[in-house]
């Protein structure tokens, strides 16, 4: 599967800045206007980077999807 099959977003509300998703998949997620991460169009980063980050955030801010099946994934 490669990361263009995955459907990553971030939850706003829930994000609080603290930057670990953009350390672990720098070419994905990149700082919106409020300091929160969002996703970057196209993610660039690979599937294990991907699922990294989602680990990474502490308040669970990232869900990430097969883009096929619906499915949630986790590291």
């Amino acid at each position: 599967m490669h990361q263009h099959s995955l459907d990553i977003s971030v939850d706003a509300d829930l994000c609080i800045g603290n930057a670990m998703c953009r350390q672990a998949a720098s070419r994905t997620f990149v700082t919106d206007e409020h300091g929160q991460s969002v996703v970057g169009e196209p993610p660039l980063d690979g599937r294990e980077q991907i699922l990294h980050a989602v680990s990474a955030c502490p308040v669970a801010a990232i869900v990430v999807r097969d883009a096929e099946t619906g499915e949630e994934l986790f590291e």
